[in-house]
């Protein structure tokens, strides 16, 4: 807090001259502030741990399934057993303590890489390509399916195109 002391100095002394404080006031203001104590800063070398909840990356107990284990999933789903025939003779022959929603995720998780030849993977990727490379062409080409037959331009389509886009990136 600033106290301005007034003087009997004409207009234009006083207003070269700096505003004079009073030492008492200003230490009494001192002493009714709280002083804030930082935080020493992280170590960059240590991460933060989370305070709940498993690591991530790591499964209590459950290592992953090796190479072994996952043509024998794939070869007993090939030959049309259910998850439950799947689980007991999976558990059966390797003691691994998994329960079956475990063995069915990972069946989903690596199906289509073992079960896709390297011409369907090809055929895949090649359908990739033409519907990024021509995206309002098969928006189109749905439409069409949707609506009945009903065709709209496609420079119609990629002003709906950009307008979404620029809705998502808000």
């Amino acid at each position: 807090m600033k106290v301005k002391v007034e003087s009997d100095l004409s207009l234009g002394e006083h207003e070269s001259m700096a505003t004079p404080t009073i030492p008492a006031i200003d230490q009494e203001v001192k002493a009714h502030t709280k002083t804030v104590k930082r935080k020493a800063s992280p170590d960059p070398t240590h991460s933060k741990q989370p305070k709940r909840g498993r690591p991530s990356g790591i499964r209590a107990g459950n290592p992953g399934f090796t190479q072994e284990q996952d043509a024998y999933i794939i070869q007993l789903r090939q030959e049309g057993k259910d998850n439950t025939m799947v689980h007991s003779l999976f558990e059966e022959r390797f003691r691994t303590g998994s329960n079956p929603k475990r063995i069915e995720n990972r069946y989903f998780k690596i199906k289509d890489e073992c079960l896709m030849s390297e011409w369907e993977t090809g055929l895949l990727l090649q359908a990739i390509e033409e519907i990024e490379n021509d995206m309002s062409g098969a928006v189109i080409k749905r439409f069409k399916e949707l609506s009945n037959g009903k065709s709209v331009t496609k420079g119609y389509v990629i002003k709906q195109l950009k307008i979404r886009q620029t809705k998502t990136k808000v």
